[in-house]
């Protein structure tokens, strides 16, 4: 219950800000995560660790992005695992990509 009341705060948080989460129910957001405004991120969607998310980027769903960072203007596709790595702004990844550790 106590996690679900912290997940729900964070969740909240961002949404304030100009995030759009498709399903707040099944969005996992860490505490250390920072989103810029305009960005969608769609349902089952997991972001982890010291990651950062630019603005106007797209999430399609179904992703984990771990430990990253995602610049603006970014698309990425449905089912993608994303792990202490970089994206480039206007960049499209995926669907199902995986990006490994030190990836650019």
């Amino acid at each position: 219950l106590l996690e679900e009341k912290e997940r729900s705060r964070i969740n909240r948080e961002h949404m304030e800000n100009g995030v759009t989460l498709e399903d707040p129910r099944t969005t996992y957001i860490d505490a250390d995560v920072s989103i810029g405004a305009d960005t969608f991120i769609g349902a089952g969607t997991r972001l982890r660790g010291a990651t950062s998310i630019g603005s106007n980027v797209v999430i399609e769903g179904d992703s984990l992005i771990d430990s990253s960072i995602i610049a603006d203007d970014v698309r990425i596709r449905l089912a993608c695992y994303i792990q202490s790595a970089r994206v480039g702004a206007r960049t499209t990844i995926g669907p199902s990509a995986h990006l490994r550790p030190g990836s650019v």
